[in-house]
C-alpha cells in the first residue's frame, strides 16, 4: 500500500533532517557479493559525495566510478534502448542512489544495486543496499523502478512507465542543495 503524497513527502524531508541531525553509524553493509563474469564495481561509501558534482542530464545526476562517466552520459542523452555502463550511479538525491553492477549481479533489477546513504557533510555511510529488498517510499526500490524494465534500463522518468514520484521539482531541488556534502 502506498502512503498518501503528503505523509510521503514529509517522511522524505523527516529523513533528509534525521540525516543532517543524527550520528552517523560507524559499521555498514558490506558490497552485495557478485558472482557474474566481467567487470563491476562494487562502490564504497567514499564514491558517494555531493550531488551538485555529478553530471546532470535532464532529471538524472550521474557519474560513473570506473571512469566512464561520459559514456553514462550518452546513454541518459539517447531516445531510447538504455544500458548504461558498470559503475555508473546515479543519485536524484542525498540519501539514495542507484547502482550499475557488473553483468548478472541481478538480472531482476537489471544489474542495478539500490543504495541509501547517511552524511553529514563531512562523512557518507551506506546505510542499506541490495537488489529487490531495499525499502523506498511506501515501496522497494525495484519495485518503483521495474516499469521502466529493460528498454529504460529500470531508470525512472517522466515517460519511462513509472509512478510519478510526488514531489514538485523545486522540492527534489531543495534536497539537493541541502546536501551537507556540499560546499556551502
Amino acid at each position: 500500500m502506498s502512503l498518501p503524497i503528503a505523509p510521503r513527502v514529509l517522511l522524505c524531508l523527516g529523513l533528509l533532517a534525521a540525516a543532517a541531525c543524527g550520528s552517523l553509524p560507524e559499521d555498514e553493509p558490506a558490497p552485495t557479493p557478485y558472482d557474474g563474469d566481467g567487470p563491476d564495481a562494487p562502490a564504497l561509501s567514499s564514491d558517494f559525495g555531493c550531488v551538485a558534482d555529478y553530471r546532470r542530464v535532464g532529471g538524472l545526476y550521474l557519474k560513473n566510478v570506473l571512469g566512464l562517466t561520459e559514456q553514462a552520459v550518452a546513454v541518459a542523452e539517447s531516445d531510447g534502448d538504455w544500458h548504461f555502463p558498470v559503475g555508473t550511479i546515479i543519485q536524484g538525491q542525498p540519501n539514495e542512489a542507484m547502482l550499475k553492477r557488473g553483468p548478472g549481479f541481478s538480472p531482476e533489477t537489471g544489474d542495478w544495486e539500490y543504495i541509501t546513504l547517511d552524511n553529514d557533510g563531512t562523512r557518507t555511510v551506506i546505510t542499506a543496499r541490495g537488489t529487490t529488498d531495499v525499502q523506498g517510499v511506501g515501496q522497494t526500490c525495484a519495485a518503483c523502478h521495474a516499469p521502466a524494465g529493460d528498454q529504460w534500463d529500470y531508470i525512472c522518468q517522466d515517460d519511462h512507465g513509472c509512478e510519478p514520484i510526488p514531489a514538485s521539482p523545486v522540492l527534489f531541488e531543495t534536497l539537493r542543495s541541502s546536501d551537507a556534502r556540499c560546499a556551502q
